[in-house]
């Protein structure tokens, strides 16, 4: 026995310490000799070291309910066990017909207390449940059993649910204009057990808001018809307006984003075409004698055209032949030969070639050519003997200058034999000049 005190001693001050170390600034409701559950509405901050209470009197004239702040040692005190210390309930009273005492450390937590564990579970002394049980089977009708003949019936821990008070408004879901604000409530004062009844009615209620104006923002009209073009003819511009007013901004609402107004070029119709100027004097004769040409220009300038006006129809120059007198005649005569050139081989016999152009001086129209060959091909020994070689024809060269030959004029062109010694076909070509 002395040992079993040393114990409960040692879990009364655990308890204590525990209790001590979890109160600080605890919030809970406040009221006494309320009537009913839902009357106690008030709370107040509980002292350093106090914790929550509710005290449930029951009397023949009904039941009266206290809540309130307590020191944690006094609902130490009410301990029956040391596994009591769980939850949010840390003390409750022995029972007794008439009075339930409860503790707990939870915010606003003691509204909740002594729901079931009335200890004064017992059938009313009017009624003889025996008889009237086994007559009626009163213990099948549950919401009369539960006030005439809860012992005998088993309802002891039958509880019908009942709703707290609603909790605060909601803040109005808008920042603006109308809205909804929404409140609940629980069905905990007491939650039914033992299977009694849920509450009845709404969890949740709503009720409308209106709060200040909201801005309305500007929207922008259509855009207006392009207005005339700033000219008659030629390039020009055109405009067309819109305006914020689809809606107007109001209460402190944006102003449209955006341009007002737009522009855009206008092409009309050309305002003049082109017109030629006077001609200008003809150039000198382009020969000195003989036949020559002569030209002379105009421009589109008189005026010019605008845009999309019409260019100038017909030509901007004429050229026109010129024969201011006639030119003395003179013949061709031959320049000087070219040096010969390089012996097409190195052994025997091969060929070198030189030619020579008919400009010492030039033949004037009606001039004659120079007579004779304006190329002359001759052998060159390469002084040793060599194998016979097939050789290649270099490209030919191109036509020389018109000679006359007899009655006809003609002229001539050559190639030479590479890479050999010998080359079947022509060396020169003649052709008669047209």
């Amino acid at each position: 026995m002395k040992i079993l005190s040393q114990v409960s001693v040692f879990v009364a001050v655990t308890a204590f310490s525990y209790l001590v170390r979890k109160t600080d600034c605890l919030d809970c409701f406040t009221c006494i000799n309320a009537t009913a559950i839902p009357q106690c509405k008030a709370t107040r901050t509980c002292s350093s070291g106090e914790v929550c209470y509710a005290e449930h009197t029951h009397s023949a004239t009904g039941n009266v309910f206290s809540f309130g702040c307590r020191p944690a040692k006094m609902c130490s005190n009410l301990m029956t066990t040391p596994t009591a210390i769980t939850g949010s309930l840390v003390g409750r009273s022995s029972p007794t017909d008439s009075t339930c005492t409860e503790c707990c450390m939870d915010q606003n937590c003691n509204r909740q207390l002594c729901q079931n564990s009335y200890p004064h579970c017992k059938d009313s002394p009017k009624a003889n449940c025996a008889v009237v049980g086994a007559m009626l089977n009163i213990c099948l009708d549950t919401q009369h059993a539960k006030i005439s003949c809860r012992r005998f019936c088993g309802l002891c821990n039958y509880y019908d649910g009942s709703w707290a008070s609603w909790m605060a408004w909601s803040k109005c879901d808008v920042t603006c204009g109308k809205g909804v604000q929404s409140r609940s409530r629980t069905c905990t004062e007491p939650s039914p057990s033992g299977g009694g009844l849920d509450c009845v009615g709404n969890l949740h209620n709503t009720k409308s808001c209106e709060l200040s104006p909201c801005p309305v923002h500007g929207g922008w009209s259509g855009w207006a018809s392009w207005g005339s073009c700033s000219v008659t003819c030629g390039i020009g511009m055109q405009r067309r307006d819109r305006s914020c007013s689809n809606p107007y901004p109001s209460r402190c609402g944006n102003h449209c984003f955006g341009e007002s107004r737009d522009d855009r070029i206008c092409l009309t119709k050309a305002c003049q075409d082109g017109g030629w100027s006077s001609w200008n004097v003809w150039t000198r004769c382009s020969a000195t004698c003989g036949e020559g040409i002569k030209t002379r220009t105009r421009l589109c300038d008189n005026p010019l055209p605008s845009l999309l006006g019409q260019y100038c129809v017909g030509e901007p120059f004429e050229v026109s032949l010129c024969n201011d007198k006639h030119c003395q005649v003179t013949n061709g005569a031959w320049g000087q030969w070219t040096y010969w050139s390089t012996c097409t081989l190195n052994c025997k016999l091969g060929i070198q070639s030189r030619h020579r152009n008919c400009n010492n001086p030039e033949p004037s129209i009606g001039g004659n050519m120079c007579t004779g060959s304006s190329f002359e091909i001759a052998q060159c020994d390469g002084k040793t003997s060599c194998e016979i070689m097939d050789g290649t024809w270099s490209i030919w060269s191109s036509w020389n200058y018109c000679h006359p030959t007899g009655p006809s004029y003609e002229k001539d062109r050559y190639r030479i034999c590479e890479n050999g010694t010998v080359c079947f076909g022509k060396s020169r070509e003649y052709r008669v000049c047209g």
